[in-house]
């Protein structure tokens, strides 16, 4: 009977001490996760979920482009939705055009990697191949973008402001 006790005991205290270790772990490694915080001057971009990294006293994230060229952000992810490199600098440039039209120029424009979607009619062999999402202009104002493209090269973009559904850029196939 007191044999019976003893493992009784034995084996509670092991499993105890196993509950105790597995959320001692638990712990330690959410923590660690959670509390990662980042150095100043750099966040992450709630759209394209890039890292943005402007330390002070240091060289902005813009170094060697045009002082009116806005950062960019999440625009690869285009490329997974059928864009070619060259239609993706396209896209770029239309999106530049369109920031030095505007009374202050845009300095960052995100797009929303979690919201893009594409269109094409199939059944007919004139349709664009679409491709549509969110972008966020210097982390304030939000738009919707639809990306045409045609064949290899040609490729159009028309930004949207939702909340009057106006088109309010249209680049025109150059």
């Amino acid at each position: 009977m007191q044999l019976q006790n003893r493992r009784r005991l034995v084996i509670v205290g092991l499993v105890l001490f196993g509950l105790v270790l597995a959320v001692s772990i638990f712990a330690i490694f959410s923590s660690s996760k959670t509390s990662k915080k980042l150095p100043p001057g750099q966040h992450v971009d709630p759209f394209s979920h890039e890292t943005v990294s402007n330390p002070p006293g240091r060289t902005p994230e813009k170094y060697g482009t045009s002082p009116n060229t806005p950062v960019y952000l999440g625009f690869d992810e285009l490329l997974n939705y059928g864009l070619g490199f060259d239609q993706l600098k396209n896209v770029e440039a239309y999106f530049h055009e369109y920031s030095q039209a505007q009374a202050k120029p845009i300095g960052q424009i995100s797009v929303d990697v979690d919201n893009v979607t594409t269109q094409h009619d199939p059944s007919n062999p004139d349709s664009p191949f679409d491709i549509l999402f969110r972008v966020q202009f210097d982390q304030a104002s939000i738009y919707r973008a639809k990306v045409e493209y045609f064949g290899l090269s040609d490729v159009r973009l028309y930004l949207i402001d939702p909340s009057s559904n106006k088109m309010i850029y249209d680049s025109q196939i150059k």
